[in-house]
C-alpha cells in the first residue's frame, strides 16, 4: 500500500487478490494459503481471517484475482478453477 501524497511504501503482503471498497477503513483479500482475510486499510493489520474451500490438491490451480466483490455489505469471493492440460506435441 503507497501513500497517496508521498509514494512512500505504508505497507505490504504477498497477497494473490486485493479489494479495496471506495469507502470504509477495511480491504478485503485472498492470500497464498487461499485464506480470505479482512484487513485494515492503513496498516495491513490482519483483522480477522477465514479460510476457503478452495483446494490446491490436483493440477487445477484456482484463479482468485478479481474474485472478491462487496456489494451491500456482502463480500462474495469466487475464485475460478482452471485447469492445467498439457498439449502433446505433434
Amino acid at each position: 500500500m503507497l501513500d497517496l501524497n508521498s509514494g512512500k511504501v505504508l505497507w505490504e503482503k504477498g497477497l494473490l487478490d486485493l479489494n479495496a471498497p471506495a469507502t470504509g477503513s477495511v480491504f478485503y483479500a485472498v492470500d497464498a494459503d487461499l485464506n480470505l482475510l479482512a484487513l485494515k486499510a492503513s496498516t495491513g493489520e490482519q483483522i480477522w481471517s477465514k479460510q476457503t474451500s478452495t483446494s490446491l490438491a490436483g493440477s487445477d490451480k484456482p484463479d482468485v484475482q478479481g474474485s472478491l466483490q462487496l456489494k451491500q455489505g456482502t463480500l462474495y469471493c469466487y475464485p475460478a478453477t482452471v485447469a492445467t492440460s498439457r498439449v502433446p506435441a505433434s
